[in-house]
């Protein structure tokens, strides 16, 4: 799917997906994507998001999710924590000391 709309806006996803991920050019059009969505549904803008990591690395209930495939918040964000802090320019989380 990804590369069906991808390439209706004449973005080329190169064979190394989990590579291109992490290009510039893939955060912003995932961001894109995500705004476009939010704004068909009239989400409010705290309900929007503004950063985002991607990655390949697939949720089971062995790391951030629960037998029955619901995210475990701490965990992600402990899972997430380097990313997180990387995204935020290092700052405090809610909780941190």
């Amino acid at each position: 799917m990804v590369k069906v709309i991808a390439g209706k806006k004449g973005i080329e996803i190169k064979p190394d997906f989990a590579a291109w991920i992490q290009t510039e050019e893939a955060q912003t059009f995932f961001l894109e994507e995500i705004k476009t969505v939010a704004k068909n549904f009239k989400l409010n803008g705290f309900e929007i998001p503004h950063k985002v990591h991607l990655t390949t690395t697939i949720f089971t209930p062995m790391n951030v999710l629960t037998p029955s495939m619901k995210m475990i918040r701490t965990e992600a964000k402990n899972f997430f924590l380097k990313e997180i802090k990387q995204m935020y320019g290092g700052a405090k989380l809610q909780g941190e000391e």
